[in-house]
């Protein structure tokens, strides 16, 4: 779907979810397609962000508070290499409105 979309649409943000970059030569579409920004939280960040809604994940499910941050942590690790292949990155603290557009009026 990804690919269909990105083929006709011009100047769309795609928000993908945690592990869509790294399906289906994914990431190599969305790098065709236009800029890539990985957004890099902390592991506490994801933590915090996400634990309330554990249940609605599939691969988070059943996973104690105490295991969360284990859990993410290989999670990450997997997918490290995949995300590593945007054309951009942002950690933390240089995740901001400004910094976003920064990159896009850059690469427009």
């Amino acid at each position: 779907m990804l690919q269909q979309i990105s083929s006709v649409t011009t100047s769309t943000i795609f928000a993908t979810g945690g592990g869509t970059p790294c399906f289906f030569n994914a990431i190599d579409a969305m790098n065709e397609a236009g800029v890539t920004i990985w957004l890099n939280p902390s592991i506490n960040t994801i933590v915090k962000n996400i634990y309330s809604e554990t249940a609605k994940r599939p691969l988070l499910q059943n996973t104690s508070e105490a295991d969360l941050k284990n859990k993410l942590q290989h999670i990450l690790q997997e997918r490290k290499s995949c995300y590593a292949q945007s054309q951009h990155q942002l950690n933390d603290d240089e995740v901001s409105i400004n910094n976003l557009k920064k990159i896009i009026s850059q690469n427009a």
